[in-house]
């Protein structure tokens, strides 16, 4: 009967019944930078009216980002004639959603999980306007108002290994950029935890070579 109902199965059945197994299985961590991106068409006084603008609505464009660095890993440039595609420079290959928009009035959101040792860690955000970084649900460091860019710096940051950071940062008008650094390197995809292998999944390879080799004896 069990080799019945295997023959009664497509190999694409198999193959979706399988990626089912594997996503419910769960991933811990993301091995790049989620981001997302709002076109808020509204000024912000404060990072608080920036964050609940965000948790209220939907994100115009999400894209991985690779290096906590912009606009192309270098200055800050103007954010009416910058366009987010623009902005996000190699990063724009993984844009989905409106990358003609200019980044005047807008808010980004990056989290992922960093790689870290136990220990202590120099923090530095730069930004033009505003955010706020969470490391774990924590407050780490933040700017409240608008400013033009500057850094801010955290010294002695303590972290007891692998941790969740999610970074809002919002632009009003005027130039703009942003980039985050710990202990004076700049985060990108080489200290972002990578995707462990579930658990599961080996003995679900295991068994779809099983249901090969029975539906093959099936046929014989």
């Amino acid at each position: 009967m069990v080799l019945l109902s295997v023959k009664r199965l497509t190999m694409k059945k198999i193959i979706v019944l399988a990626a089912m197994a594997a996503i419910s299985a769960g991933a811990a961590a993301a091995s790049t930078i989620k981001a997302e991106f709002w076109d808020a068409n509204r000024s912000f006084s404060t990072v608080d009216q920036a964050i609940a603008y965000a948790d209220a609505n939907a994100a115009t464009a999400t894209f991985e980002s690779t290096i906590l660095n912009y606009p192309n890993q270098g200055n800050n440039v103007s954010s009416r004639n910058t366009t987010l595609a623009e902005f996000l420079g190699p990063d724009a290959a993984s844009l989905s959603g409106a990358g003609s928009t200019n980044l005047t009035t807008s808010v980004f959101r990056f989290e992922a999980t960093l790689d870290l040792a136990p220990g202590a860690y120099k923090i530095t955000v730069g930004s033009d306007d505003g955010y706020r970084l969470f490391f774990d649900g924590a407050l780490v460091s933040e700017r409240v108002r608008p400013r033009g860019f500057r850094d801010t710096v955290r010294l002695d940051v303590n972290v007891d290994g692998p941790t969740d950071f999610e970074l809002y940062y919002y632009e009003n008008f005027g130039r703009t950029g942003v980039t985050f650094s710990i202990n004076d390197v700049v985060v990108d995809s080489n200290i972002i935890a990578p995707i462990p292998v579930p658990a599961s999944l080996p003995l679900l390879l295991a068994g779809i070579g099983a249901i090969g080799i029975a539906r093959r004896r099936a046929k014989a």
